[in-house]
């Protein structure tokens, strides 16, 4: 690799590695950065990550914590508070209603007003709690046969009863002569 930059000689794979443990290839990169590195820029090129990720590695050692963060943010002002998910989670456990229809139950019920996608996302985050008839999955359907419809004959894939056809100019005299003599051939029992 010459792209004008001095190299070690040396990578380290820090995607595959971080796929298998991310505080073995976060240690990886300090124990890199201690021993072998004389600069930021030298420790982001060996393991093919921009600099800011190097940054963040070595301030999460120096905090003293390899691990991965939580991706939820540490303020939320506008979440749900506990207790009112508390209650559309019962009411959801004694109704077994859906979004639209616990939100008017807990309207009239319970004098509680939660909108109705509060009410799916709610619902969505604890499902574990839910009790209840699970709602089916769809079942996938069935592929298609596939269909030439450029080499096949006329009227032998789609069946029409030419009676009908009230448009005159939607096929030809010849087309309608054809398809009434030759009937029987593509199945037309009449």
């Amino acid at each position: 690799m010459s792209d004008g930059h001095r190299t070690s000689g040396q990578q380290i794979d820090y995607k595959e590695l971080r796929k298998i443990s991310p505080q073995a290839a976060r240690q990886a990169v300090i124990s890199y950065w201690q021993h072998k590195a004389s600069s930021i820029a030298e420790v982001a090129r060996t393991c093919e990550v921009n600099r800011c990720v190097v940054y963040d590695i070595l301030r999460k050692w120096s905090e003293g914590d390899l691990r991965d963060r939580a991706k939820t943010p540490r303020h939320q002002p506008r979440r749900t508070p506990a207790e009112r998910e508390a209650q559309v989670i019962a009411a959801k456990n004694q109704t077994h209603l859906g979004p639209q229809r616990l939100f008017r139950y807990l309207q009239r019920y319970e004098q509680v007003i939660v909108s109705t996608g509060t009410i799916r996302h709610i619902l969505a985050r604890n499902k574990e709690r839910l009790t209840g008839p699970v709602a089916p999955r769809h079942r996938p359907q069935e592929a298609r046969p596939f269909v030439d419809w450029y080499s096949a004959r006329p009227f032998e894939i789609v069946q029409m009863d030419l009676k009908f056809i009230r448009d005159r100019k939607a096929l030809s005299r010849a087309q309608i002569v054809f398809t009434v003599d030759h009937g029987e051939e593509f199945g037309d029992r009449s």
